[in-house]
């Protein structure tokens, strides 16, 4: 039983007092606005003015942004405020429910109308523990009800006080705040790591991408305008319709299929000669320079003066490696030649984008850079491609650990062992050693089991798994063994191998594995290569059966060849996947896992219930 557990047991059994917030505190006070009282940023402000914009991650974090105030004006607003060391801030208009603790009683700094001063009762409240608090989800959905407004939300102070909060005893509240505050410190020492990790990262890909780019004097240096077209969009400002042909500029790049605006089919027809194909590259040329989107789709497209459509001649440049190319510090240089910096934006004309000297390698070379440098740029830019199952993995880790902490039990839960036939064991073993390997049907190897709803456990540190990934974690497992978990419905394509306990809800299968003759992983690699998507029963989502599923082939070499081939699988995915560890998705799920068991130790039974 872990410390706080012990002091629940022995101080709050039956549940916490639920107060109104207005009961533990001293006093709530707010800042002052300028109105007719003073000005902002005046020559002689050297103070802080603290808004929602400074509160950020439960401090007060000033930046060159942040509005200053002189010394009449801080005492003013001090004399308002009443700040002093341990007070809780909460912003009460705009973005509602920010929180930041006071560390230390201010003497160049002070906080606008507004932003709320919580001063709580030392005797009944810990400052941190009621900054938590007020983050949890229950009292959020509580003083949201109290939210008035229009265009800018607002609670008063004196609904904010109405709010019930929990409020067990002292060392119950230090306990969690100890927990808490080490929660935070680990999240922001990981977060810092995250961060530096992909700054090495992005500068690992940009290194390789120029290198890869750089031929020296090995490869032919051509004109663009040698092995491109390049054209430019309309120079006027179109007659905008509610519907039509889609009409993009500069800021449509990122993804160019994403535009509010349009043209009409007839000013499309008369206006552009010539429309984008499949393969063709647009480029920005006015303001932002050098950014590219290749175009993918055969639909019509209207864009403006500030792009330029780039025309590749496909027999000699492939469309990824321009854009490569014009994007990586090669091109970057090229155009910083020929760009006008003095115009107003600046731009390049579209006759010197003919005049850009690039390298061109033969097309077969090209395409392999383009392979190459996909699959970099897939694992640096998007969180979606090859990130999720290891992500989602390290999720639950460090949830683990969290859970840890709090020492929940866990309830053994076993399953009734599925009793093998030793004499067909070893018939099988031997073909295995006189042939070199067997095929056998896979319901002969492993039995596949159906998973059930996990709502009526308790959470704990087993992963529950749904068709999608791991989507919560309970105090009971279904199997504590290894398994190859098989999706029967949505995302049946999508396996997973466990090696530890874990529970399946009804949408995926796990299985028992028959260890005597087959390695659990080897399972896993080898249907990974089996295309699960074919063996579709239904006509909507996606699904599978056990009958399909069992009469699967897998072909068995001996158990060492098994095992050679698990490791040498192991360590190209490690070398596949390394890179994936420690990118800006991760920060992001440390928040969130960080808030959630936030909430978990912050969520009561009130004793009056």
């Amino acid at each position: 039983m872990s410390k706080l557990d012990e002091l629940i047991k022995e101080l709050c059994p039956n549940g916490v007092d639920y107060k109104e917030l207005g009961e533990v505190l001293v006093s709530l006070n707010t800042g002052l606005n300028p109105r007719k009282f003073f000005r902002l940023n005046t020559e002689d402000a050297t103070n802080y003015y603290v808004t929602i914009r400074e509160i950020q991650k439960n401090r007060i974090q000033f930046s060159d942004k942040t509005d200053r105030i002189n010394e009449e004006a801080l005492i003013l607003c001090n004399k308002r405020a009443n700040l002093e060391k341990g007070d809780v801030l909460f912003s009460g208009t705009g973005t509602i429910g920010e929180v930041a603790i006071v560390d230390e009683t201010p003497n160049n700094w002070s906080i606008k109308e507004g932003v709320y001063s919580l001063k709580p009762i030392s005797a009944n409240i810990n400052s941190k523990f009621l900054m938590y608090v007020l983050q949890t989800r229950n009292i959020k959905e509580k003083y949201s009800q109290k939210v008035v407004g229009g265009t800018v939300k607002s609670i008063t102070m004196a609904d904010l006080k109405k709010i019930d909060i929990p409020v067990p005893p002292l060392e119950v509240q230090n306990e969690i705040v100890r927990i808490l505050d080490n929660f935070t410190a680990l999240t922001a020492e990981l977060t810092a790591e995250l961060t530096a990790e992909l700054t090495a990262r992005k500068k690992q890909y940009s290194w390789y991408r120029d290198y890869l780019l750089k031929f020296e004097n090995k490869i032919e240096i051509v004109k663009l305008g040698d092995i491109v077209e390049v054209y430019d969009g309309t120079h006027q400002t179109p007659d905008y319709k509610k519907t039509g042909i889609p009409f993009i500029s500069v800021e449509n790049i990122d993804n160019i299929y994403n535009t509010e605006k349009y043209i009409s089919e007839e000013d499309y027809e008369k206006n552009y000669r010539i429309k984008p194909k499949i393969d063709d590259i647009f480029m920005t040329r006015i303001g932002t320079i050098g950014k590219c989107a290749i175009v993918t789709k055969n639909n019509p497209l209207a864009y403006y003066v500030s792009l330029a459509l780039l025309r590749p001649n496909k027999n000699k440049i492939d469309s990824a490696y321009l854009k490569y190319i014009i994007e990586s510090g090669i091109g970057k240089k090229e155009l910083n030649k020929r760009i006008l910096f003095t115009a107003v934006p600046i731009k390049i004309n579209k006759g010197d984008i003919d005049k850009l000297e690039i390298p061109l390698p033969p097309l077969e070379v090209q395409k392999r850079i383009v392979e190459v440098l996909n699959n970099f740029e897939k694992i640096c830019n998007d969180l979606n491609i090859g990130l999720p199952a290891e992500i989602e993995a390290r999720q639950k880790q460090y949830e683990f650990y969290r859970n840890f902490l709090l020492t929940f039990k866990i309830e053994n839960c076993t399953l009734p062992k599925t009793r093998q036939d030793k004499t067909r064991q070893d018939i099988i073993k031997l073909f295995m050693y006189i042939f070199g390997y067997i095929e056998l049907e896979l319901g002969e190897i492993l039995k596949i089991k159906n998973g059930s709803d996990y709502k009526k456990f308790n959470i704990g540190n087993i992963p529950v798994y749904g068709s999608g990934g791991i989507i919560n974690y309970i105090d009971t497992y279904i199997y504590d063994k290894e398994s190859v978990l098989i999706p029967r419905k949505g995302s049946i394509g999508n396996l997973f191998y466990v090696d530890k306990p874990f529970w399946t809800v009804d949408t995926i299968f796990y299985t028992v594995i028959d260890k005597d003759i087959v390695i659990p992983k080897y399972v896993y690699y080898y249907l990974s290569r089996v295309n699960l998507e074919k063996l579709n029963t239904a006509g909507g989502v996606p699904s599978l059966t056990q009958t399909v599923l069992n009469k699967i082939l897998i072909s068995l070499p001996p158990l060492e060849e098994q095992q050679r081939i698990v490791n040498i699988l192991d360590r190209f995915d490690k070398l596949c996947n390394d890179i994936s560890e420690g990118l800006p998705a991760e920060i992001e799920a440390r928040q969130k896992q960080y808030e959630y068991f936030r909430e978990k130790l912050l969520t009561f039974k009130n004793i009056n219930d």
